[in-house]
């Protein structure tokens, strides 16, 4: 249990998130991504106490 614990780590330490959220881009509906960006966007406007809100950094390619 201990070696495919170890493996597995191994394994989604090559992963970076922005290698997951490229693959998740590619296979998600159209939809989706606009989706998420409306339920960030929802939270953040509910959860920040300042104007200026968190700072965004545009990762797109």
């Amino acid at each position: 249990m201990l070696v495919a614990q170890k493996r597995m780590e191994e394994a989604l330490a090559q992963q970076t998130i922005f290698d997951l959220a490229r693959k998740v881009g590619r296979k998600a509906p159209a939809e989706f991504s606009e989706q998420v960006d409306t339920w960030i966007n929802d939270r953040r406007d509910r959860k920040s106490p300042s104007p200026q809100g968190i700072p965004l950094t545009d990762i797109s390619d």
